[in-house]
């Protein structure tokens, strides 16, 4: 599931030494919105998973999260607690999977961004995604990523270079399966997290456009723009990251050529700065001027930072004390500002916090107002 961007809370991931099962699994279940009840013969006979459904039910049934959807995995007798309720049938084959995504979003259009093996989107295709969006009864929107089995290829190239290297005559290999490691250790926590923390930033940012533009095609000039680089920058910043555990050349020999190209492609940019300026179109990074933004703390809105597309002309007014607000125009701001502000927190939140969106204290404010004041850094 998490490989499909959905944020999911499994004890055995989010679990750590010496916290109280009873408290963390209750919290875990209060916080989420659906419960999925794995059903096997061992455990409809599970006292614990008795006692999970029995906290979950008795929330759904005074009106609070989570919803329970019983997954029968096995033939089974289902448990009298949830017999009143429809459930889905999980073959081991995983066959039946892709029915639970539309079962967990039934209240939500769900807005699937299917990416190319080499990692691009195409915008077309998210523009009808969109465009079918704003003639929908849904209110909301949820974003679902289609990755095509990253986290599981990135880790198995880590894993045959490492076997590769380390039976080599190099005389650096130790350093260089070191190196390896010390990346791709926390792959199994830091990959899925990527993907959900994105998704649950595209969907925000969606229904910010929409909210201030209304379900119309106007909408659209900003949206498919927006959610397209934020995805490229994104991308660009996880390769960067990887790209010392995942070496071209070995990604190509064992079949990967798609992150192969994706992680050669990441070399043609000096910097961050470089990428960004072109996501501006403004031919240089010295074109580009450092914005800071302090965020609203009674509203509990992080402080962020961005680079502002801003010419000559631009630069000379701001040297002069003018605020950087005033040369922020919408399609400034949802095509350039916002993909940054959301890769700077996404990076933040999965290498430096390693938490899911919704375990945040802060928010991610996508609109100049969500901001005390504008400055320059």
């Amino acid at each position: 599931m998490r490989d499909q961007a959905v944020d999911v809370w499994f004890d055995r991931v989010e679990l750590r030494p010496g916290d109280s099962l009873l408290g963390e699994i209750g919290a875990g279940i209060e916080s989420a919105d659906f419960l999925l009840a794995l059903l096997t013969e061992k455990s409809v006979a599970s006292p614990w998973v008795q006692k999970e459904l029995t906290i979950a039910l008795n929330r759904e049934i005074s009106g609070k999260k989570p919803r329970v959807i019983p997954l029968v995995v096995e033939p089974c007798p289902v448990p009298t607690i949830v017999s009143d309720k429809l459930y889905l049938s999980i073959r081991s084959n995983q066959a039946d999977f892709p029915d639970l995504i539309p079962a967990l979003f039934r209240d939500s259009f769900i807005l699937d961004l299917p990416l190319s093996p080499e990692l691009t989107l195409n915008r077309e295709s998210l523009r009808s995604e969109l465009y079918e969006f704003t003639r929908s009864r849904f209110l909301s929107l949820q974003a679902r990523i289609d990755n095509h089995g990253f986290n599981e290829r990135v880790k198995e190239i880590c894993m045959r270079t490492v076997a590769e290297v380390s039976q080599g005559q190099d005389p650096h290999k130790e350093s260089v399966v070191r190196q390896i490691k010390g990346i791709s250790d926390d792959f199994d926590l830091h990959l899925p997290l990527f993907w959900t923390n994105l998704a649950g930033s595209l969907s925000v940012l969606c229904q910010v456009i929409f909210k201030k533009f209304g379900k119309n095609l106007a909408a659209l000039d900003f949206a498919v723009p927006g959610v397209a680089n934020t995805i490229g920058f994104a991308l660009y910043n996880l390769g960067r990251r990887l790209r010392s555990a995942i070496f071209s050349s070995f990604a190509e020999k064992f079949g990967e050529r798609e992150i192969a190209v994706w992680i050669s492609k990441i070399d043609q940019y000096a910097s961050p700065e470089e990428f960004v300026a072109r996501l501006a179109s403004s031919g240089s990074a010295e074109a580009m001027v450092d914005v800071e933004l302090v965020g609203d703390k009674q509203r509990r809105v992080t402080d962020t930072r961005f680079q502002l597309p801003s010419s000559e002309i631009d630069l000379q007014v701001l040297a002069f004390g003018a605020s950087p607000a005033t040369e922020i125009f919408d399609t400034t701001w949802y095509e350039v500002c916002v993909p940054q502000i959301i890769v700077r927190n996404l990076t933040w939140t999965v290498y430096g916090l390693g938490k899911p969106l919704h375990e945040l204290d802060y928010t991610l404010g996508l609109t100049p107002e969500d901001y005390t004041r504008m400055g320059l850094a």
